[in-house]
């Protein structure tokens, strides 16, 4: 990369990891702004003007559809720049973090959360409740539809969650420290999770997950179990400078979900062998775990959030996000 873009892609990320701390600062303000007022009849009170930005949250799910399959389309016609990528991904944070600060709506409806999509309904069926609302399964089916077309294309576009990590991650601060944990063993973590969070949920009535977004909701009544949280999303935070998207890897149960659907997508990056001159840039440059084993051209990948970093440091054009039938692989001709 030339040494002047570089210095300017620096300054960028610079300028938006500070706004991205404003914006934090914004939301806890917005949220926490009731808990000190004298009065309950305050004058001006952000949580009384909220018709536009409830229209918005009630829509979520069409927002979301329409981020997944903009970002599908960027990365099938343009190679994505690192800009475009970050741009994108404060458009997430804004509506799906910082807008819910403005309202008093619930979690599944605020933002398409992860978690609440798979946990709500385990919670009514143990209640013995199969009425449980559409909307749950609605956004489930959003994110599994999503992850089929685009390759995994919710978690790494859309979910706010991964936003903020990968923010953290792309800081200038930290970048010489950055740590690659291999694949098998952050799955090994988040399959254990997953395997033990259902039996836990149903036998014994335990969340042994925590949504990352849930202590900035909350306000401060000191319960245990805020605080408890609220370690833990420090922890992730201070994770992502040195680990890309810890949670992700390591804990998100729809990750794991999203991660045997992306092997069946037909969207993903495809690696043209004749074009590489094996300098290893892709590797080196890229955040992921992912590029080594598409560089193998394995079968089974892990996560790959089409983020479009490797396609856009590949010096000779070897790699690029387009459409390929699962499982199938080019035959090799023998070199004579």
């Amino acid at each position: 990369m030339d040494p002047k873009n570089k210095a300017k892609e620096e300054s960028i990320k610079i300028y938006l990891f500070i706004l991205l701390i404003i914006l934090l600062i914004t939301q806890l303000f917005i949220n926490y702004l009731p808990l000190f007022a004298q009065s309950d009849k305050m004058l001006w009170h952000p949580r009384n003007k909220l018709s536009l930005i409830e229209f918005f949250q009630y829509s979520n799910l069409w927002i979301s559809l329409l981020f997944g399959l903009l970002s599908t389309l960027l990365l099938l016609f343009i190679k994505i720049k690192t800009w475009i990528r970050i741009f994108i991904l404060f458009l997430i944070i804004i509506f799906f973090a910082v807008l819910p600060a403005y309202s008093n709506l619930s979690c599944t409806l605020r933002t398409p959360s992860p978690l609440c999509s798979l946990i709500r309904p385990l919670i009514f069926i143990k209640s013995g409740n199969l009425n449980f609302p559409i909307k749950f399964i609605a956004a489930l089916l959003t994110i599994s539809i999503l992850s089929l077309i685009g390759n995994k294309i919710f978690c790494g576009w859309v979910c706010p969650v991964g936003a903020f990590q990968e923010i953290i991650n792309l800081s200038p601060f930290f970048s010489k420290r950055k740590i690659k944990i291999a694949f098998w063993k952050s799955n090994l973590v988040r399959l254990i999770l997953f395997a033990a969070f259902i039996p836990i949920l149903l036998l014994m009535g335990r969340i042994i997950y925590f949504n990352p977004f849930a202590p900035v909701r909350w306000g401060i009544s000191g319960n245990n179990w805020e605080f408890y949280s609220w370690f833990l999303l420090s922890a992730m935070l201070v994770a992502s400078f040195f680990i890309y998207r810890p949670y992700c890897y390591f804990i998100c149960p729809i990750g794991l979900i999203t991660w045997l659907l992306e092997q069946i997508s037909p969207n993903k990056i495809i690696y043209f062998r004749e074009k590489c001159s094996n300098c290893k840039t892709c590797i080196k440059d890229s955040s992921c775990p992912t590029v080594e084993s598409i560089l193998q051209e394995k079968h089974i990948l892990p996560d790959c959030h089409s983020c479009g970093k490797c396609v856009e440091v590949c010096p000779n054009d070897a790699l690029k996000f387009g459409f390929k039938l699962p499982f199938i692989r080019k035959k090799r001709k023998k070199i004579e």
